[in-house]
């Protein structure tokens, strides 16, 4: 009783300190909103104006797999050889990221569809065997960003309010529950995008409806930042990572599964091996803490990917080419 007491005061304050924020990040978008209108069609936007029209980009897909398979391992259950305990597994994930955006001198349409899926088997004996879903998520989101102003400096990019609705999903009905998890997001909020070294750097409001059960519909508010970094490093070879944390204000989900944060890391090293396909190895990391649960949950991936991507349309509008001029004699 008295742990819910001290939950529920500590979810009161920080419920408390929410109109200190909200007035603030409201404010910004007001204002870069009325920025935009204020702006007459004639005159020249402070933008990159770089990009017009559709840029369709496969960004990656990619396959892991791995196979550990161990025999005969029981009379040796006592040697101390790590390499000949455990059962022989079977590790496979699938993964898919398409990006279909639309650009326009005053506004960009993002629409993204990203596709995972992964799934362990463990062989307990030639008759049996185990098998645990580790990833599967289907993701569908669309969103506009009014084009305000770009940075000149640090690495350049454009700001701008933006507002976005996902659909997310599941190809499979998880563990235990006799339904497939669908949620439905709404985040309006401020975004930085485009830059030298940021692809995405952002900060939202969302709100989240659970229609998983229909019998027993969630909705849920809270707050999301997000940051997402590329860096060439060479002819070749990409560094990227991305940063998602979503902290959850208020919900009526029940206690045995209310969530309070769930943080997402993932880092990559892209080296091209031939044309269009890369060697990626790669290590993602999420972590997911429920409000009455003491400790969190996490996922920690590390692994090597084989991947494909590939820009199908470009946008970049080309720069004129100045005509030679005659020599006069």
């Amino acid at each position: 009783m008295k742990k819910i007491l001290s939950n529920i005061f500590q979810i009161s304050r920080t419920i408390s300190q929410i109109p200190n924020s909200l007035p603030k990040l409201f404010a910004l978008c007001l204002a870069c909103g009325l920025y935009a209108h204020a702006n007459p069609a004639n005159k020249k936007l402070d933008i990159d104006i770089e990009r017009e029209g559709w840029l369709v980009d496969l960004t990656r897909v990619s396959v892991n797999f791995s196979s550990t398979k161990i025999t005969n391992q029981d009379p040796y259950a006592q040697f101390a050889n790590s390499r000949l305990s455990g059962d022989s597994q079977l590790i496979m994930q699938f993964y898919g990221y398409v990006l279909a955006d639309y650009y326009s001198k005053r506004f960009v349409f993002f629409n993204s569809l990203l596709a995972e899926y992964g799934e362990t088997m463990v062989f307990l004996s030639p008759k049996k065997r185990l098998r645990n879903k580790t990833l599967d998520r289907i993701l569908f989101s669309t969103g506009y960003t009014q084009r305000i102003w770009k940075l000149d400096k640090i690495g350049g990019g454009e700001i701008g309010p933006y507002a976005q609705l996902s659909l997310q999903g599941e190809f499979t009905p998880s563990p235990n529950l006799p339904y497939r998890k669908k949620f439905f997001r709404f985040a309006a909020g401020v975004r930085l995008f485009d830059g030298k070294y940021v692809e995405n750097l952002k900060l939202n409001l969302f709100g989240e409806e659970d229609f998983s059960d229909v019998h027993n519909l969630i909705e849920s508010m809270g707050v999301e930042t997000g940051l997402s970094l590329k860096r060439m490093l060479r002819e070749g070879v990409q560094f990227s990572s991305l940063l998602n944390y979503r902290y959850y204000i208020i919900n009526n989900y029940p206690n045995l599964r209310n969530p309070e944060h769930e943080l997402e890391c993932n880092l990559r090293l892209d080296t091209t091996l031939w044309n269009s396909f890369t060697i990626s190895p790669f290590i993602s990391f999420y972590l997911l803490k429920g409000r009455y649960i003491n400790k969190p949950a996490s996922n920690l991936f590390i692994g090597v990917s084989l991947s494909y991507g590939k820009v199908l349309k470009n946008n970049k509008i080309k720069e004129p080419q100045a005509t030679p001029t005659p020599n006069s004699n």
